[in-house]
């Protein structure tokens, strides 16, 4: 596991002049000592609160504003800063109202052909300057940032990404402000090219001192990398150049965020259900979730320049929501995987994922992997005391609370109530039974004296 490093916020210097010469040999030590001794370059402590980041208590789960949380959310295909014409604030609304707490963006070397392009560099039609920024870009995607920030939203900012190709539809090469004739489309992550390479160092420095003093993002440096031509040993030499430029750009500055692709351990998206399947990414959210943690974002295709609320997808952001509301309901510090909390009778069992603070609260997913409704059977060894039973439904979000089972310890079996896609379940445990009282020492008569005759 790797170490957390947190940034250094202050730094307290103590110094003290001991000698036992003239006041004239004090006086020369102290000239000579301000001749060769390099002025210290002070960072300024963050003056608001600490950027999102990995919770050192649990890994599995973020810290952002004072609190542990998990992310959930779905993202438009990358180009809602590049975009002008694009209601980014409409946008940010529609998340917030599903109860979505996270969304991506490209920075803006990606470009989508047909659309309207605000590039980070000054220029147009292909032809861009690259020793020269474009201020109104980087005012869009700090307010981008700043308006997720509003509505508590964390934003993954991917530095770049794989074009995949020359010719029209996503992310085309030779329209990109950092098109390099020596490089084809498929090495653009690589460092071949030392002005490309110098060209995406200049946009990191940039991106990094703009945003610095916002909270709510981390970064990603390269979207689909797999998918271009270069090797893996190619691609792991840049992304560590490009996550050291970062590290580099950051250590001047009071903050220091997150960067995902240094954290290998950690897989901050899951998009492989099909995109508006509503039942397909509820449940492979709901897994990735339980079994990994962290975070999980989908793309949502209804997000456009012309449909910015996103309402035909709104129904797979919605049961988003709904898993987002139900981890909201548990100690997140304390939750890890746990495998081997739940048993299962053979008939009607279903596929199972648990979460567990043991002995105290337990998260329950349960997958059906057929299609008639059916009824399982769960056994839980747990201590004595008063157990409460949640069961949630994770397409509606409706629960129904059962009546408190009063358990006197070891195996406990749960009946499910029906259900034919999945099902949730908190077990928490209410009142813990009262401690045995110790036995009170016997008291013991005292002798009955004989009157003396």
């Amino acid at each position: 596991m790797r170490r957390l490093l947190l940034p250094v916020t202050g730094l307290l210097v103590l110094g003290a002049l001991f000698s036992n010469g003239t006041a004239q040999t004090r006086k020369k030590k102290a000239v000579v000592a301000k001749k060769t001794t390099p002025p210290v370059a002070a960072v300024k402590p963050p003056a608001g609160p600490a950027p999102f980041m990995l919770d050192p208590l649990n890994p599995r789960t973020f810290r952002f504003r004072g609190q542990t949380v998990v992310l959930t959310g779905a993202s438009e295909r990358y180009t809602a800063v590049q975009n002008p014409n694009f209601d980014f604030r409409k946008y940010l609304d529609s998340l917030a109202e599903d109860h979505l707490n996270a969304v991506r963006i490209i920075d803006g070397t990606y470009v989508e052909s047909g659309e309207p392009y605000l590039s980070p560099w000054v220029g147009a039609a292909g032809k861009y300057d690259t020793s020269q920024f474009e201020p109104k870009y980087f005012d869009r995607l700090k307010s981008f940032i700043s308006e997720a920030g509003l509505r508590n939203i964390v934003v993954n900012l991917t530095l770049f990404s794989t074009m995949y190709g020359t010719g029209k539809g996503y992310g085309v090469w030779a329209q990109s402000p950092l098109f390099s004739a020596k490089v084809n489309w498929d090495r653009f992550n690589t460092l071949e090219d030392s002005a490309l390479t110098a060209a995406q160092d200049a946009l990191i420095r940039k991106t990094a001192a703009e945003l610095n003093s916002l909270d709510n993002f981390y970064f990603t440096v390269c979207n689909d990398c797999k998918y271009s031509g270069a090797t893996a040993k190619d691609t792991a030499a840049w992304v560590e150049h490009m996550t050291a430029t970062v590290r580099d750009a950051e250590s001047k500055l009071p903050n220091k965020h997150l960067i995902v692709d240094a954290m290998p351990q950690f897989r901050a998206t899951g998009i492989n259900a099909a995109p508006c399947k509503a039942l397909e990414i509820r449940r492979e959210a709901w897994v990735w979730m339980f079994a990994n943690g962290g975070a999980y974002t989908t793309l949502d295709p209804s997000f456009t320049a012309q449909t910015p609320e996103g309402p035909s997808c709104k129904e797979s952001r919605i049961q988003l929501g709904v898993l987002q509301n139900f981890l909201r309901q548990f100690n997140l510090i304390a939750l890890k995987p746990d495998a081997d909390a739940v048993r299962q009778w053979a008939l009607g069992a279903s596929d199972a994922w648990t979460l567990s603070d043991p002995g105290r609260t337990y998260a329950v997913y349960l997958r059906n992997p057929g299609t008639e409704t059916r009824k399982s059977i769960l056994l839980m060894d747990l201590p004595a005391g008063k157990w409460q039973i949640e069961w949630w439904n994770p397409r509606t979000g409706d629960q129904d609370k059962a009546e408190p089972v009063e358990h006197k310890g070891g195996s406990l079996r749960i009946l499910t109530p029906g259900y034919t896609d999945d099902l949730a379940m908190k077990l928490t445990l209410q009142v813990p039974p009262p401690e045995p009282k110790e036995p009170s020492a016997k008291k013991t008569a005292a002798p009955v004296k004989k009157p003396a005759r």
